[in-house]
């Protein structure tokens, strides 16, 4: 098993995010967590450790891949374990048969291996927006997904990991516009710090030490 496999598996399922690449379980790996690689095809599901991947010389499957997550891993209580997926299963979520199956894996995998929780973060959109003001849209797939969770006994954590919003910017529009989009004290606040020197440029490789230490 290599980067290369696992990514590209992931890489051809809806929304593929960069905490489910093989690399990001390797940067896991060297703070106590383990990372599990569970891939899910027509009538199969398998999990792998990263040991048992390099030892059989896994290879990219014959059959098409319908939903994969990097799963880790870490001891707690020393008997037991906790178990926590960031932004997977990868998978088409509004598919109720397939979210229901993935879901089912992954809870029975859990707990043969003690754990006491399983903690799921999908990219799963709700809605657009900004949240609780006139101009939200709710995301009806999203929200029904939600509550089949919620009936299935899945509980909302008040201790977020990820962020829960996301903003995009469209950054074609001219720096005025994207400026004059902006409220006012954010305007304010922005040409304040030009006048007192700071500067925006494209970073480099050079630049990560500096990025490291921030």
């Amino acid at each position: 098993m290599n980067s290369h496999s696992w990514n590209e598996i992931i890489s051809k399922l809806p929304d593929p995010h960069f905490l489910q690449t093989y690399e990001w379980g390797q940067v896991k790996a060297k703070y106590g967590w383990v990372p599990y690689y569970a891939v899910w095809m027509e009538e199969q599901f398998s999990v792998f450790s990263h040991q048992s991947l390099v030892t059989d010389n896994w290879s990219l499957p014959a059959e098409p891949v319908v939903a994969a997550a990097l799963v880790l891993k870490r001891t707690a209580f020393r008997r037991f374990s906790i178990f926590y997926a960031p932004k997977g299963p990868l998978m088409d979520w509004k598919d109720d048969s397939l979210r229901k199956r993935v879901l089912d894996d992954l809870q029975s995998f859990a707990k043969k291996q003690g754990a006491i929780f399983l903690k799921l973060d999908p990219d799963v959109v709700l809605g657009r927006g900004v949240p609780v003001s006139v101009g939200e849209v709710t995301e009806n797939s999203g929200q029904a997904v939600r509550s089949d969770l919620r009936r299935r006994g899945w509980v909302e954590s008040s201790d977020q990991i990820q962020f829960r919003n996301t903003v995009m910017v469209d950054l074609s529009a001219s720096e005025e516009e994207i400026l004059m989009r902006m409220k006012q004290k954010t305007r304010y606040n922005v040409r304040l710090a030009e006048k007192k020197g700071v500067t925006v440029r494209v970073g480099t490789l050079e630049d990560l030490p500096a990025l490291y230490k921030m």
